[in-house]
């Protein structure tokens, strides 16, 4: 089962909870409101400047490990080697009409896999719009559970990653994947 990508926002009125998930390569955390997730921070191994991230993000969540237990496990899994799957709910309702659409054949790439810009593009319904697609995958708050690290620049060249580490994280995520999942 698939997660569901909800394209109208969880309600405002919902407490923002955030959770700390400790990894092999650092804490992550994740933001949610009720029980869609809205936003997922790759592991650092600085504590404290991953709760000043949290904090700077806005909404001023209230820490609850409790909150998405399934993606606690994906988290764990995922950073373990473990194929994992997060098949709750995911908001992407700050995207327009086209970023829906990218977003939602974004997450349709398998771990190990690769899509180029361009034809995310295509798949997406606007074959030119690869430079979109970049913008699209650069404001994407809730990596990993939609892959943009798995998208590429033509013919090999790995394109941009704005998480925390950039390139290097994105190289290292996708060498995480080829080894363990491939």
């Amino acid at each position: 089962m698939a997660a569901t990508l909800l394209t109208s926002p969880p309600q405002i009125s919902l407490p923002c909870r955030f959770a700390l998930v400790k990894t092999v390569w650092g804490h992550a955390a994740f933001m949610a409101r009720g029980e869609t997730l809205v936003r997922l921070f790759l592991p650092d191994r600085d504590r404290s400047r991953l709760l000043k991230t949290i904090r700077a993000a806005g909404d001023k969540p209230r820490r609850d490990d409790e909150v998405l237990p399934e993606l606690r496990l994906f988290l764990e899994n995922y950073f373990n080697g473990t194929p994992a799957a997060f098949t709750g709910s995911i908001d992407i309702s700050w995207a327009g009409p086209f970023g829906r659409k990218v977003l939602a054949q974004c997450h349709r790439i398998k771990p190990g896999q690769t899509l180029t810009y361009g034809r995310l593009a295509e798949k997406a319904g606007s074959a030119r719009a690869a430079r979109a697609v970049g913008s699209v995958m650069a404001s994407n708050p809730t990596p990993l559970v939609i892959p943009c690290h798995r998208v590429v620049g033509a013919n090999g060249v790995r394109g941009g990653f704005s998480a925390p580490g950039g390139l290097k994280t994105k190289l290292r995520l996708l060498s995480l994947e080829k080894s363990t999942w491939v």
